[in-house]
């Protein structure tokens, strides 16, 4: 769920840096990867507090078994802040 901006930015980026070498103006290779850097982490952190503050009801989307949900939520936590560190690099 989490990993489809991420690779749209990834694939965005990809495309942007490649036309800039095609078009022979390096020099925007860095820009545009700090800019989208910066904006794959914004919205990442956007989705991570949403995710933090409603596990549970994030959760029941897929299961409404209340066990799964229990077990599931630390689980959850650790996907949510290792999305920022995929998000980054």
């Amino acid at each position: 769920m989490l990993l489809v901006p991420i690779f749209g930015f990834a694939s965005a980026t990809n495309t942007l840096v490649s036309y800039s070498i095609g078009n022979k103006t390096p020099e925007n290779i860095w820009p545009i990867i700090k800019r989208s850097l910066a904006m794959a982490m914004s919205g990442m952190i956007v989705l991570v507090m949403l995710g933090m503050l409603f596990p549970r009801q994030i959760i029941r989307v897929y299961t409404s078994i209340e066990s799964i949900i229990d077990a599931t939520v630390p689980v959850f936590y650790v996907i949510m802040l290792s999305s920022l560190a995929i998000a980054f690099g």
